[in-house]
């Protein structure tokens, strides 16, 4: 997994929005060590908090989602499949917009489904840490 993506990720945009860490904590409802340690790479949210902390930063949901499944050996088949990474696992704006525009296309029944997986498989790397 590519923690370090995702932390400057998180770093960048809440220092972009002049936010403190104990803002985007108190936003997301999580505890402002909790936030620090997302912020850091030691630690990585749950789907739904990641979806919370995109929806705070201002940030389109699958730049969060792809940041955290990019480098992920067992989520890697089904994000190549569906467009969030590249082969060679670049991250280029252009080709994230595309997986947004596609991913927003999908019924809500198979944008849960997506997600569904997506837990299933940061969860089961979150145990390995």
């Amino acid at each position: 997994m590519n923690k370090n993506a995702f932390a400057q990720l998180l770093k960048e945009k809440r220092q972009e929005l002049n936010y403190s860490q104990g803002k985007v904590a108190r936003l997301c409802f999580i505890s402002r060590s909790t936030y620090n340690h997302y912020e850091r790479g030691l630690r990585v949210p749950t789907l739904e908090v990641a979806l919370r902390i995109s929806n705070t930063l201002k940030l389109e949901p699958i730049a969060v989602l792809s940041t955290l499944i990019s480098n992920n050996p067992q989520s890697k088949p089904i994000a190549l499949g569906l467009g969030i990474v590249q082969e060679d696992s670049s991250q280029s704006s252009d080709y994230q917009s595309t997986y947004s525009k596609n991913f927003n296309q999908l019924d809500e029944e198979k944008q849960k489904a997506i997600l569904d997986i997506m837990e299933i498989m940061l969860t089961s790397d979150e145990t390995k840490l």
